[in-house]
């Protein structure tokens, strides 16, 4: 999707569904090896994530996921009461599909502007992902 004009763009965001449900099923194993998301919560998610993706003009989107859906990727963790998970999906240096999630507990701000800060949090993090080429990858709150 590396370098696309704006008919193709026009053309994926027709498509992006379909497009979405095959980035969301690939992914590297623990081993590294190329493999399949089986999960079928999992693929719900990151095929949501990426036709949003798409319908963005392949721009870089923020989207907060359920517990439940946080659970089904890897990286998991629990989290600490109040917490949130969100979900950031972008495209790496080679064009390919990469997404990251992360937990946020934001205090003391307006919604809004909670959701900012956790905006940037999420795009900074896909930033580091997307500036190496791979797979889609998922980094976890550090």
């Amino acid at each position: 999707m590396k370098n696309q004009n704006r008919a193709t763009i026009r053309k994926m965001r027709r498509d992006a569904d379909k497009i979405a449900a095959v980035l969301a099923a690939n992914t590297l194993e623990a081993d590294g090896r190329a493999g399949v998301v089986v999960n079928p919560t999992a693929r719900k998610v990151l095929a949501r994530g990426y036709a949003d993706l798409i319908r963005n003009g392949c721009k870089p989107v923020v989207q907060r996921i359920t517990e439940t859906e946080a659970a089904s990727l890897p990286g998991y963790r629990p989290t600490p009461p109040g917490a949130t998970w969100w979900a950031a999906f972008g495209l790496d240096v080679d064009g390919r599909g990469t997404w990251v999630s992360r937990w946020a507990q934001v205090r003391g701000l307006p919604p809004e502007e909670a959701r900012d800060a956790v905006e940037v949090r999420l795009l900074a993090d896909l930033g580091r992902a997307c500036n190496a080429s791979g797979f889609p990858v998922m980094e976890g709150q550090r």
